[in-house]
């Protein structure tokens, strides 16, 4: 049996064929007190940013790398051929190792919890990536000021020899490398893309 529709109506009012045509525009339908309105439909909402997440694993792996240098320098605290040319400057030397491999645990900590986050795309991810950034912003900083104040002096007479060549830029490129990168991760964790998609 053939069934006519006012002349009013055109085939994208009907009732499933309006569905379809909303479906295909991506339009969303609403639903209040378990009645659906067709009528109402929303925008489609962009997929969040993978950025967080990928940036979270190269933290990881990072923080990996320089927990296991901070519990080797702990475990070595001074190279024993050191020691031996060294001679009573190497106290000074022993005591310097001590001290920034372990600080480097706690940053490398810090480090490792925000790119836990990151990667999870947690909503406390952007800050903790700005605390870990700005702590070892610091860090990095008395460190190689402590090493230009205290052990470049000592080490200075030995910079041609095997042992400890080229010894003061290695130090001033890893801070830069280490600054380059607190700074990356939170300028790229605080960029509006990278906040929307944690804070789902």
């Amino acid at each position: 049996m053939r069934r006519d529709y006012p002349r009013s109506h055109t085939a994208r009012d009907i009732l499933p064929v309006r569905w379809w045509y909303l479906a295909m525009r991506g339009l969303l339908a609403k639903t209040d007190g378990g009645s659906v309105r067709v009528g109402d439909a929303v925008e489609l909402e962009p997929s969040p940013s993978a950025v967080p997440r990928v940036l979270g694993l190269l933290m990881v792996v990072v923080a990996f790398v320089g927990l296991m240098q901070s519990v080797t320098g702990l475990r070595a605290a001074v190279d024993f051929e050191a020691v031996m040319v060294l001679g009573a400057g190497a106290e000074r030397l022993r005591g310097y190792a001590f001290w920034v491999h372990l600080t480097g645990l706690v940053v490398g900590g810090l480090h490792l919890v925000a790119g836990v986050a990151a990667a999870r795309s947690h909503g406390r991810a952007p800050v903790l990536t700005s605390v870990y950034a700005g702590v070892a912003t610091v860090w990095s900083v008395v460190v190689v000021v402590v090493y230009f104040q205290t052990l470049a002096p000592l080490l200075r007479p030995f910079g041609k020899t095997e042992l400890f060549g080229g010894h003061e830029v290695g130090v001033l490129i890893g801070t830069a490398l280490g600054l380059g990168w607190a700074a990356l991760v939170a300028l790229v964790m605080n960029h509006r893309t990278s906040r929307r998609a944690c804070s789902r």
